[in-house]
């Protein structure tokens, strides 16, 4: 691996690690999954699009709660944005705890395909944020929910953003009463023990043409605690004419089971060591680089040993070249 690369990419991973470190701390007690899809609109540009999210919740009391959040910003003029936002929120509860209004605020960092100068038809711009957020949620019967919400995104140097969302989402942990749980069950024993899994999906480059390829996994699992695992592993990414990668893989996951142990959500940080064999318009590269990888997961056992998961990968570069890697497996628990 050229020693060139690395003082450049570690900083890079360090912050996306903390970032996600502390976003995945609010998972690891996750009593709810929502899907939210809406409006974005862009206030510099006077431009609406779509906008939707992907979020997890936790409760910390009977008046408090915190989330950690997949936004999508839509597309808009020059710009193609996302990321991972963890928000803490205040709580109230009306008409016996079916409808709960809540504010909220938290970190963004955000990942953003932007028009670039100088010739290159665009570049993966990162950087932080703040969300700040209302919601109204309505708890229906059998662990059902409807959410409203309103998303404020300011950034520093950046597009601004508002987003009105609506979803629906579920209660994963079951409550004893009506309305939010207040807090999540404690965990006995490690979630996973070692678990071994095969993947086939698609890369998505993070470009305004979302070149795409074949995408080809392998990975080992193994739990550390109740709430933490490690994996390693190798991802290729397959060649679409601009990237092709391949590498190790190396994360820890903070983990939490529902519905008897049966489902599992994850979400993962870590670094991806590539040898990059091609470059743009068929140039010859070669070269080792460090790369953050994010990752949210589920995974579904279908009996005591086979399993199927899910991974969703935001492959995370200093280059311009991210990517969304998106994977389906089996895989054998023992």
């Amino acid at each position: 691996m050229r020693a060139g690369h690395l003082p450049a990419a570690i900083p890079r991973v360090r912050r996306l690690l903390l970032l996600m470190a502390s976003a995945a701390a609010v998972t690891a007690g996750a009593q709810e999954l929502l899907l939210l899809g809406g409006a974005t609109r862009e206030r510099s540009l006077r431009e609406t699009t779509h906008g939707w999210a992907v979020e997890y919740a936790q409760g910390l009391g009977e008046n408090a709660y915190a989330t950690l959040s997949w936004l999508n910003e839509g597309h808009v003029t020059a710009h193609h944005r996302d990321g991972h936002a963890a928000q803490l929120w205040g709580r109230a509860s009306f008409l016996d705890r079916r409808l709960g209004a809540a504010l909220g605020i938290g970190p963004y960092r955000y990942f953003d395909t932007e028009q670039a100068g100088l010739g290159a038809s665009y570049a993966n711009d990162h950087g932080w944020g703040v969300v700040y957020s209302a919601g109204l949620t309505w708890y229906a019967d059998r662990r059902w929910l409807f959410h409203l919400r309103a998303n404020r995104i300011d950034t520093r140097t950046g597009i601004d953003t508002t987003m009105l969302l609506a979803g629906v989402g579920y209660q994963l942990d079951a409550p004893s009463a009506p309305g939010p749980r207040p807090a999540a069950p404690a965990l006995a024993g490690n979630t996973t023990r070692n678990e071994v899994a095969l993947f086939h999906g698609r890369t998505i480059l993070n470009s305004f043409e979302s070149e795409n390829s074949a995408a080809t996994a392998f990975e080992y699992r193994r739990g550390l605690g109740p709430w933490v695992e490690w994996s390693a592993g190798w991802l290729n990414e397959g060649g679409n004419g601009v990237i092709r990668r391949n590498g190790a893989t190396a994360q820890l996951w903070l983990v939490r089971p529902f519905l008897d142990h049966r489902l599992a959500l994850a979400a993962g940080i870590g670094g991806l060591a590539v040898n990059e064999e091609t470059g743009t318009a068929g140039r010859r590269s070669d070269d080792d680089r460090v790369s953050g990888i994010a990752t949210l997961t589920a995974s579904w056992r279908l009996d005591s040993r086979w399993f199927a998961r899910v991974s969703w990968n935001r492959v995370v570069t200093g280059y311009s070249r991210d990517t969304d890697v998106i994977l389906m497996g089996v895989g054998l628990r023992f």
